[in-house]
């Protein structure tokens, strides 16, 4: 097989990265760092920047912007890609643990779950983009919201030059007429 190789790792996040963005929205249990601190995550070394891309694991997963990772404890558990956090400071990060058949699940769907993961970003900054994000009702409730300054400068970075031209053609005619120039 001659995948490459995809660098993953669970993991949780500090109290104080949710104390010090209390203004994000559509975040899990918003309003309770406590409970916030103790969710696991999937941070996924997509190799496309220095920022971290946190997949919370949830016990539930109830849509299809997600991959199922189920256990013999939660069996409709899986990571919910439309809730992934971009983290600047890894200082935030700490290692955490899963259960056995859990990880051996996302082990053997790590090549889709960063497939997905990365097809979501994208999808997303195109809607974004169009001026359209908001009425998908796949992208209502992403967290991604809360980082596109971030996604619209870094995400799009590496796009070849046509591209990046037809990219520039889209927001220019998007532009509401009075601020044309």
């Amino acid at each position: 097989m001659n995948d490459k190789p995809y660098k993953y790792q669970v993991v949780r996040l500090k109290k104080e990265f949710f104390q010090s963005n209390p203004h994000f929205i559509n975040m899990l249990d918003p309003g309770n760092p406590e409970k916030q601190m103790r969710r696991t995550y999937l941070y996924l070394d997509i190799q496309k920047d220095h920022y971290h891309y946190l997949i919370p694991f949830r016990s539930h997963l109830n849509h299809r912007n997600g991959v199922a990772t189920p256990s013999k404890d939660r069996p409709k558990a899986g990571l919910d890609y439309s809730h992934t956090l971009i983290v600047k400071d890894s200082t935030h990060i700490q290692t955490a643990f899963i259960s056995n058949d859990q990880y051996r699940e996302v082990k053997n769907k790590i090549r889709p779950i960063y497939t997905r993961t990365s097809r979501y970003i994208s999808d997303f900054m195109n809607a974004y983009k169009k001026g359209i994000v908001l009425d998908l009702p796949k992208y209502q409730n992403s967290t991604l919201i809360n980082f596109v300054g971030y996604l619209e400068k870094e995400w799009t970075k590496q796009v070849p030059l046509q591209d990046r031209k037809q990219t520039q053609k889209v927001k220019e005619n998007n532009r509401p007429k009075k601020y044309r120039f």
